[in-house]
């Protein structure tokens, strides 16, 4: 996989750092890049970001990384620390050397001071629930929001982008800080439900193993604005997988200019949404859908439905003006949950269990099949004849993964959320 032709463009209305990548299988290389809005300082040509877009693809493809200039020698020791976790964790996953080739000859002994990093903490934000209680937890700290389009936002699907955009300039405005975009083509490079070439994969590569590399790389794209880059966290450590972000992954991708910090894995997603319910901004702007609509939240898909049961939960949902549409909650016995999510439920129904709310307790256990219902029985058969042979789950074998101790092995499920 080399990494080509680093440039930088300003303009008036954007920045952009952007590079040819070709992996060995092409003939021609594709271009990468990240464009930028509210940076502080001008972008600076950097390897770092490109190494990081291209580390995971590379490890699956079973390639060497050729880079076009020095790379940061704090990442290059974290790179090798990162390839050891995730190689362990996922056995289709190999350990590929990073071969750091110097534009300037200067090689890899070059002896350069350590450059000077900013002051500013940006906070990945998408609007979700991990992300609010994260800005919410971080607030004294934080001085900026880093907004991506490229990610669960299609580069093509502008009604959804602008109206994000909006709300995250609102709630940065409200909040006294100030607001980064970046959009990037990374995903249709080096995920394999996007790309182009290379060899198929049947599973979520993006969700297991590329977004957190992905989040750091546009960090580091941004780094002579952004010195902290604080990356909320998907998962509680009782609930901890192998997963493209983790407390076990993410501070292996800091470098000498970025330091990149997990947070928040002290609380499930459930326990989140009630930390944040009295916050009028975040209620107001909350946005959690992942499907490509033109909504905010679309009040449908399964992630839609869990946060405004949570935010029933906690009396709260109708302030929560970004899921206008209650309409799926009086059909939550048919509702359909992947198995990988079903801890989302046991954290809901315990929390349903403490208020009290027998209703919802009901629900809650006929979703997890602890109770049956006709209609949740009815639901199913009508999806079983309209989906014959259905899989949930594309990767059925489980990836061997390391304990947070680093002191034993187990098997976990590596189901994307």
């Amino acid at each position: 996989m080399q990494i080509t032709n680093v440039t930088t463009l300003e303009t008036e209305e954007w920045s952009e750092l952007a590079a040819h990548i070709k992996p060995v299988s092409e003939t021609e290389p594709m271009a990468l890049y990240f464009r930028f809005t509210g940076l502080d300082t001008p972008i600076r040509s950097a390897v770092e970001p490109f190494v990081l877009a291209c580390l995971q693809i590379s490890m699956l493809e079973q390639e060497t990384i050729e880079s076009a200039g020095d790379l940061d020698a704090v990442l290059a020791d974290g790179l090798a620390r990162g390839q050891e976790v995730q190689t362990e964790w996922f056995d289709y996953l190999t350990t590929t050397p990073i071969v750091r080739v110097s534009a300037e000859g200067k090689g890899e002994e070059a002896d350069v001071a350590a450059p000077a990093r900013a002051d500013a903490v940006a906070c990945c934000f998408s609007g979700g629930v991990d992300s609010w209680y994260s800005l919410i937890k971080n607030r004294k700290s934080v001085t900026h929001l880093l907004l991506i389009r490229g990610f669960d936002i299609d580069l093509k699907n502008h009604r959804l982008w602008d109206e994000t955009r909006n709300h995250a300039r609102q709630v940065a405005e409200a909040l006294g800080l100030r607001l980064i975009t970046c959009e990037t083509n990374i995903r249709s490079i080096a995920d394999p439900r996007h790309r182009r070439w290379g060899r198929p994969f049947d599973g979520d590569f993006w969700g297991q193993c590329l977004h957190g590399a992905a989040l750091a790389a546009v960090g580091h794209a941004a780094s002579d604005t952004i010195g902290t880059l604080i990356v909320p966290a998907t998962h509680t450590i009782e609930q901890f997988k192998p997963w493209g972000s983790s407390p076990a992954l993410d501070s292996h991708w800091s470098g000498s200019r970025l330091t990149i910090v997990h947070d928040g894995c002290e609380l499930d997603r459930v326990r989140k949404v009630f930390e944040i319910a009295d916050h009028a901004v975040a209620i107001q702007n909350l946005r959690v859908c992942h499907n490509n609509t033109t909504e905010l939240n679309c009040c449908r898909c399964e992630k839609c439905i869990r946060t405004m049961i949570a935010l029933k939960l906690c009396g709260a949902l109708h302030r929560a003006t970004t899921f206008p549409d209650h309409h799926a909650l009086a059909k939550l016995h048919r509702l359909d949950v992947p198995p990988h999510l079903l801890h989302h439920y046991e954290a809901l129904l315990s929390a349903a269990e403490e208020f009290g709310n027998r209703e919802m307790v009901h629900v809650l256990e006929v979703i997890l099949g602890r109770r049956f219902s006709v209609e949740r029985a009815v639901a199913t058969g009508i999806r079983a004849l309209r989906h014959p042979g259905r899989r949930r789950d594309p990767i059925q074998k489980a990836p061997v993964v390391r304990s947070a101790e680093n002191t034993s092995t187990k098997r976990q499920d590596a189901g994307a959320d």
